[in-house]
Order: structure tokens, then C-alpha cells, then sequence
């Protein structure tokens, strides 16, 4: 049983470095965690003992838990992608498209930063209205199953999209 807590921990730990502001390897540290606790549950499964139902149902909940968040996500970041390409404002970017080769460093520089000044209303607005749902989604499944080891229950619906 303290794989699939320990799984439960690595889950929580990659999902909170998912929404600490990072740098790339902070990003591939939270999914060095989620793969950790992904893999922990699938070899825990396969282990038989005398809990058994209690185990597989928890590491079914976990795996299940993973992929969803996986299909989630993928499906946030493109309707994230046509409503950022649908009404970011590309003024910047056309400035820069209009200019003759050689174009100097600091004037690509310039209308970069003069398109991520325009934009980040909207970026961030999008990211909220997208993610939140998603991140309160996990933490209460991975909350609701945290709640289940601890008093010794299995998972009664191990097959629902929901919580």
C-alpha cells in the first residue's frame, strides 16, 4: 500500500510544480513526477497481495487519473491556440513582415516585446479561463482517492471521467 501512497505523492508534487511560475527544467521535472507515479501504479497493479482489490482499484484511479489529465490538457492548449491565433493582436509581428532583410537584432527584439506587451491580457485571461477547471479537476480526483487510501476504501467507480 505505500506505493500506491507514495504514487499519490509523486502525482500531488508534479502537479504542484505545474503551478509554480518556472523556468524548462521545472516543466520536466513536474512530468518526471507525473511519469514517475505512472509507472509506480502500473508496477503496483501488477503486484498481487492481499489487498488486492484495494490496490488495483487505486492504481487503476491513478493511471486513469494521468491520461485524462493528458487528453485534458492536449484539448485545453488547442482551443487555447485558436483563440490566441484568432484574436492576438499581430500589429508587431506585420511591422516585421513588411521590413527588408537585414533586420536588425534589436529592432526583432523590440516588436517581440511590443507583441507579448499586446497580448498578455489575453494570455493570461485565456490560461485562467482554460486551466483552472483543469487543476481543480485533479486535485479533487487525486484528492477524493488520497481520501479513500487513507480509510482503507477502494474506488468504487475506477471507470468515471469525472471525480
Amino acid at each position: 500500500m505505500i506505493q500506491i501512497i507514495v504514487a499519490y505523492g509523486a502525482f500531488v508534487t508534479g502537479m504542484m510544480l505545474f503551478l509554480v511560475p518556472q523556468s524548462m527544467w521545472g516543466g520536466l521535472v513536474a512530468m518526471v513526477c507525473l511519469i514517475a507515479s505512472l509507472i509506480l501504479a502500473i508496477l503496483t497493479r501488477k503486484d498481487e497481495g492481499a489487498e488486492s482489490r484495494l490496490i488495483d482499484t487505486h492504481a487503476t484511479w491513478i493511471i486513469r487519473s494521468f491520461w485524462l489529465f493528458m487528453l485534458y490538457s492536449v484539448v485545453a492548449i488547442m482551443i487555447f491556440a485558436g483563440f490566441f491565433s484568432a484574436n492576438a493582436d499581430h500589429t508587431a509581428l506585420q511591422a516585421l513582415a513588411q521590413m527588408e532583410p537585414p533586420v536588425p537584432l534589436e529592432t526583432i527584439e523590440a516588436l517581440t516585446e511590443q507583441y507579448e506587451a499586446d497580448n498578455r491580457p489575453m494570455t493570461f485571461w485565456l490560461n485562467l479561463s482554460l486551466m483552472l477547471p483543469l487543476f481543480a479537476w485533479i486535485a479533487a480526483r487525486l484528492g477524493r482517492g488520497m481520501w479513500l487510501i487513507s480509510q482503507n476504501r477502494d474506488v468504487a467507480r475506477v471507470k468515471t471521467w469525472l471525480i
